[in-house]
């Protein structure tokens, strides 16, 4: 069965669990912070993904400690449940799809903003309008800097992705410049 597949059955499921409890809020804070460790710490990435390498208890352990040392039983109760059924490979991507569904869930699309510098509140408002008008659901947006950006911004929604970063622009004005040269040589 496909990866993607059983990922999101498991944060279908776990979305409604935390409907019931209440605790939704909270757990969604948990596992976008365990999400950002996971993206950003290669090495805790594959610490976690090696199913031979480390028992499941130290596992748990790495992630508490991505969360300053607790998270919320709903969250620490799924994890053991993803470790038990030996599906904790497949961590990362339950986390990602369960904000996007939970957020779905309160009407909400969640996304990240990168851009080069701090961008104005104008900008972000004009952002957020255009995917309120797209969408019909209230954005929810991670803003995060990259000094690497020259200068423009990656809008990421769910699975869709919206570069419009000068490097982008100058790497498409490159490839049209160059395809059509090719056949001349």
């Amino acid at each position: 069965m496909d990866d993607g597949l059983i990922a999101s059955r498991y944060a279908k499921a776990f979305v409604r669990y935390v409907l019931e409890t209440g605790n939704g809020t909270a757990v969604c804070r948990d596992l976008i912070t365990i999400g950002d460790a996971l993206s950003q710490v290669g090495a805790l990435r594959m610490i976690l993904d090696d199913p031979e390498g480390i028992p499941d208890s130290r596992k748990l352990a790495l992630l508490k400690t991505a969360l300053g040392g607790s998270m919320e039983p709903e969250t620490e109760r799924f994890l053991e449940f993803l470790l038990e059924k030996k599906r904790f490979p497949l961590a990362r991507l339950v986390i990602q799809d369960f904000i996007v569904q939970y957020h779905r869930s309160a009407g909400e699309v969640y996304g990240t903003l990168t851009t080069a510098r701090e961008p104005s509140e104008a900008f972000v408002e004009r952002v957020k309008a255009m995917i309120r008008k797209k969408t019909g659901l209230e954005p929810v947006l991670r803003l995060w800097t990259d000094p690497e950006l020259i200068g423009g911004f990656v809008l990421d929604l769910g699975d869709r992705r919206m570069d419009a970063t000068v490097k982008h622009q100058l790497d498409t004005v490159r490839k049209r410049l160059v395809t059509p040269n090719r056949r001349i040589v």
